[in-house]
């Protein structure tokens, strides 16, 4: 129905996902990097306004996560940037807030490169991430990160969350995080797609 443009303004920027915000704010992660078209100017804007937001350590990013409270987590080649938008109005520094965690404040990576992460998810007050075979999960309100390997070594596919609970696909299994938050209940197929209806029903 639209045709916005260039992405972002920018041909540097090439999509590899998108979320939109509680606000309605549309947000765009990938190669080149991380931007938003604020909620005002969508849909079918002629002059969208988008706005390419920093990644203060990583060049590229691969996955965008929203959590309970709006905050919007996004894994890149450096680590995980989160970003709060403080203000409905124009998109500008002033109406936003980021933090970063990266090898230098995080134990994620000890080397450029060793700090990538591939996927993120947000359930609750927990933020999960993933490289390879380790999942790492952030607890927003102790500020502290943990590590957790329980994936018996497979490769880390992609990240969801739905019914409050962590999805995690791997190259041959579906392992679904306990409530504990360390036990993993491992289903012998990968999966593409997870997801929750209103029924509180599971679709894999």
């Amino acid at each position: 129905e639209a045709n916005l443009g260039t992405l972002c303004d920018s041909a540097q920027i090439l999509p590899r996902a998108l979320a939109f915000g509680r606000n309605g704010d549309l947000w765009l992660a990938g190669d080149g990097g991380v931007c938003r078209y604020p909620a005002a100017n969508l849909p079918g804007s002629a002059n969208p306004q988008p706005r390419i937001d920093d990644l203060p350590y990583a060049v590229n990013a691969d996955a965008v996560s929203i959590d309970d409270e709006g905050r919007i987590w996004i894994s890149t080649d450096g680590g995980l940037t989160a970003y709060e938008v403080r203000s409905d109005g124009p998109v500008s520094l002033q109406g936003l807030r980021t933090q970063d965690w990266s090898r230098f404040n995080a134990p994620i990576g000890n080397a450029a490169g060793a700090s990538a992460l591939g996927s993120v998810a947000a359930v609750g007050e927990k933020v999960y991430a993933g490289r390879g075979p380790t999942v790492f999960s952030l607890s927003q309100r102790w500020q502290q990160f943990d590590t957790a390997n329980g994936m018996a070594y497979r490769d880390i596919r992609r990240l969801w969350t739905a019914r409050g609970r962590l999805f995690v696909s791997t190259n041959d299994a579906l392992h679904a995080l306990g409530p504990d938050g360390a036990t993993w209940d491992t289903r012998a197929t990968p999966a593409n797609d997870v997801m929750a209806d209103r029924r509180g029903r599971l679709w894999v």
